[in-house]
């Protein structure tokens, strides 16, 4: 079970960067952040700014997370309370593998719309 989190999480990475190279290459130079509903408050990034804000996101949240599962890889196990089995460890790392893939996911969906506010067609 953990070779199959570990791949899909580094799938989801590959597609991710890919897809965010696919969307910078398409955007207009002004990136609105908000839907039109909401144009009021005129959010806007240039479409660099928007290309490193959401790497920068990408890249510290799998850092932190991927971090912890390090952490907790290396950690000895107590004998005491909730730590005391071994398999709450690997369900822990499990956890928190599934937890940044799930988050890269909802990455990709945020990226898909921001794509959508920003194009030139109308969708209705």
């Amino acid at each position: 079970m953990k070779k199959v989190i570990h791949r899909l999480l580094v799938a989801s990475g590959l597609i991710f960067l890919v897809v965010l190279l696919y969307v910078y290459v398409h955007l207009p130079e002004e990136v609105n952040i908000l839907p039109p509903p909401y144009e009021i408050f005129h959010r806007v990034l240039s479409r660099e700014a928007f290309f490193y804000v959401v790497l920068g996101i990408f890249v510290g949240m799998n850092t932190l997370l991927l971090g912890l599962v390090s952490l907790i890889k290396i950690q000895s196990i107590r004998n005491t309370g909730l730590f005391s089995q071994p398999t709450f460890k690997v369900r822990l790392q499990n956890w928190l593998c599934s937890f940044s893939l799930i988050l890269n996911l909802l990455y990709l969906a945020i990226i898909f719309l921001i794509t959508t506010f920003n194009s030139p067609k109308s969708f209705s």
